[in-house]
């Protein structure tokens, strides 16, 4: 895999020239070729169709399943008015048209591209985005390229396992049982609630939607729930400590961690089964009370269900979700 990011000061063929050296002796004649003129075709629309004085793009390269002759390329950048997906160029440009014809040929040479446009600030801001992917996959690949694009991934025990696969039974069918590998409901939770520091953002992959009935989610968008409590229960929430109990199934070294339901950030952890509810005081059960009837709200949540071959991510410290 290559990564490289361009801005409005770089030499743009040049940078692009350099990054993709490492890979022509890998690739075949036409494939190098179609992958050099997708990537300045698309690195040029981006920049000719913004204006932006910070304009960048970040461009990822890989190849699927270690297949040199199938590139999955991820381009993300900060612009507001360029998005492929969106042009309609179905057959040859009239040679007297000045535009459309490198983009002809992008569509043309490809299966797909997966294309978003600067995750980290649309998370930032809305909380919550949703890629629909262009092509089938049964692995995690490209969920974990985007993650690297954000930052370093969280595992979930003391082994090496960032991506956690929801299904019935769990991975092996031997395993102590997470809420996520049942037929119950996945109540209404921050991710990794028991971890001393919560990972920032949350990833989903629905590679198959649940045909029984299930796959129907819930988001809660905490910085709106905050301003609905009532000032005790703020204060009770953001002052007073709860105890909260590590699942088995995640292995780590600790039983249970102190923390606050909302910090001085006015971030939120909360997953209300493995709260200690023999330490809470009575104003920190009052206020977990009102928390969770807001929580439920429909001003205050919103419903989603995932379709094949979507990515959801999440802001995992001011969004909430239940998964069922």
């Amino acid at each position: 895999m290559i990564t490289f990011e361009l801005s409005q000061s770089s030499d743009r063929m040049q940078v692009i020239v350099d990054s993709l050296a490492p890979l022509r002796s890998s690739l075949s004649l036409e494939l190098g070729a179609k992958l050099n003129l997708v990537v300045e075709e698309i690195i040029e629309n981006v920049f000719d169709n913004n204006d932006h004085d910070g304009l960048y793009v970040k461009v990822t390269i890989d190849f699927i399943d270690g297949d040199q002759k199938q590139a999955l390329i991820t381009f993300c950048d900060n612009g507001n008015a360029f998005d492929l997906t969106e042009q309609q160029l179905e057959s040859v440009p009239n040679p007297d048209r000045l535009r459309g014809r490198g983009i002809y040929l992008v569509k043309h040479y490809t299966n797909s591209i997966s294309y978003e446009r600067d995750q980290d600030l649309n998370l930032l801001k809305v909380g919550v985005l949703i890629i629909s992917l262009g092509f089938e996959e049964e692995s995690s690949k490209t969920l974990e390229k985007i993650v690297s694009l954000l930052g370093r991934p969280h595992t979930h025990s003391t082994g090496d396992d960032a991506v956690w696969h929801i299904k019935q039974g769990g991975s092996k069918g031997n395993e102590a049982l997470a809420r996520s590998h049942k037929l119950s409901e996945f109540v209404l939770h921050t991710d990794c609630s028991y971890e001393k520091q919560i990972p920032d953002f949350f990833g989903l992959h629905c590679i198959r939607h649940d045909r029984f009935g299930g796959g129907k989610n819930l988001l809660v968008d905490c910085s709106t729930l905050i301003q609905h409590l009532t000032p005790e229960s703020f204060e009770a929430l953001q002052n007073d400590p709860v105890e909260i109990v590590v699942p088995p199934e995640f292995k780590r070294d600790i039983e249970s961690i102190s923390a606050r339901v909302i910090d001085k950030n006015f971030n939120v952890r909360y997953r209300k089964e493995i709260l200690k509810k023999e330490t809470l005081t009575p104003a920190l059960q009052s206020a977990l009370e009102e928390f969770e009837r807001l929580c439920h709200s429909p001003v205050l949540n919103r419903k989603l269900e995932l379709k094949d071959n979507q990515i959801l991510l999440l802001d995992n410290n001011t969004s909430f979700a239940l998964l069922g």
